[in-house]
């Protein structure tokens, strides 16, 4: 039995306002490189309908792609029960097969050599090939299904948040068209891509394992499609805390009562941290990552960075030594300060809103003034007085008693 290929393949170059238009609302949409793609249709398929052997690869293939995005690396794990849900449970092998003879993804050790153990390593561990991360990005359509968007609420939260997230639209030509003009690389706007595409095929809402950060379907896209987010053609306001994760680490140094520098307080204060560690070999952009790596997320006293920070900001140094000794890594710590303030930070009069990690987007103006005091409120606590950017511009400098 024979089947008729039902999709089409479109270089980025070629998509005109006819394929952008037939994208919107479509659940069956995916980017991926070209080159694997024009390998897929050379290669005998782990089943025989083409359409849905496709269709299996490029909906696990958007699923990593999400992945990477949250892990920030090539190297990935994936339990059977993932690897099932999406290849299906007699033909899992031999799509996993397929995807590492085209260079696509292979199986790796873990640092001990072991590839699967059942009191260690639960999930296998993969790499992500190089020469798929790399390749020209193409988009592949599928015939329009009108198929009911998939919801995935995992616990208990707001009903306006829930709400928000099931009732979101973005304007997905202007999203992709922009996503291209600023791409940095292939992997990244593949990736990009894919995370703005699976909007109209399923939607979460869920709590981090080790910490309380929420995470939902638009805290993955990135910030150049998220400001083509909508309700019925109505925008959102935004409030962040600039530095934020620098100055979570000083909200939990005072709260534990650990040694912290007034230099570094102050420093973070006024979202000044980051240019103390710029050099002609990293901007602002790049140090900020460099401080994460080494710093926030990761304590690695031997880099550059870190050795310029214990210069900089010696007490602050020493409580990190000593909280680099704990079982629970400071990352955890400080998402967990980040929740404390975050979580349940709801605006009174906007009917649909969203947090974003150290931010929150509501579409009322007039909770601007309320939501500004609920945040400084909650970190002067501690007697930390943050700088916020509003709207994506610098706070005015006066005192949020001014406005009230």
């Amino acid at each position: 039995m024979s089947y008729d290929v039902s999709f089409e393949i479109v270089k980025l170059n070629d998509l005109d306002e006819s394929i952008l238009n037939e994208i919107k609302s479509n659940p069956s949409v995916y980017a991926i490189g070209l080159d694997t793609m024009c390998k897929l249709l050379t290669v005998e398929l782990p089943i025989k309908n083409t359409n849905i052997a496709i269709k299996n690869i490029l909906e696990f293939l958007r699923y990593v792609d999400i992945l990477l995005s949250l892990k920030g690396k090539s190297v990935i794990t994936l339990s059977q029960k993932v690897l099932i849900e999406h290849l299906s449970r007699n033909e899992y092998k031999s799509y996993m097969n397929l995807l590492k003879e085209i260079e696509v993804i292979t199986e790796v050790p873990y640092e001990d050599g072991t590839f699967y153990n059942k009191e260690k390593h639960l999930s296998k561990k993969y790499r992500i090939h190089n020469q798929y991360l790399q390749q020209e990005v193409c988009i592949v359509i599928f015939g329009r299904k009108y198929s009911k968007i998939e919801y995935q609420i995992e616990g208990k939260y707001n009903s306006k948040l829930v709400n928000t997230i099931k009732n979101m639209d973005i304007d997905i030509k202007s999203a992709i068209q922009d996503e291209i003009k600023n791409k940095k690389d292939n992997n990244s706007l593949r990736s990009r891509l894919n995370r703005v595409l699976n909007l109209y095929s399923k939607r979460f809402i869920s709590k981090g394992i080790k910490v309380n950060r929420v995470y939902h379907s638009f805290s993955n896209i990135s910030k150049i499609s998220r400001k083509h987010l909508h309700i019925k053609g109505n925008r959102f306001n935004n409030i962040d805390v600039r530095c934020c994760q620098p100055l979570l680490l000083c909200y939990h140094l005072i709260k534990n009562n650990m040694e912290i520098d007034e230099q570094y307080i102050y420093d973070c204060q006024v979202g000044i941290l980051y240019e103390n560690f710029i050099t002609p070999e990293l901007d602002r952009t790049s140090t900020k990552v460099e401080l994460y790596k080494s710093i926030f997320f990761d304590f690695k006293p031997n880099s550059l960075i870190a050795k310029k920070f214990k210069s900089l900001y010696p007490n602050t140094y020493k409580s990190l030594e000593i909280l680099d000794k704990d079982e629970t890594k400071l990352a955890c710590k400080l998402q967990n300060c980040e929740a404390e303030i975050f979580n349940d930070l709801v605006p009174v009069k906007s009917k649909y809103y969203y947090t974003l990690f150290d931010a929150i987007y509501f579409n009322n103006l007039e909770d601007m003034i309320d939501i500004i005091y609920k945040i400084k409120e909650r970190f002067n606590v501690y007697g930390i007085k943050p700088t916020l950017t509003i709207n994506d511009e610098p706070e005015l400098d006066i005192e949020i008693t001014e406005l009230i």
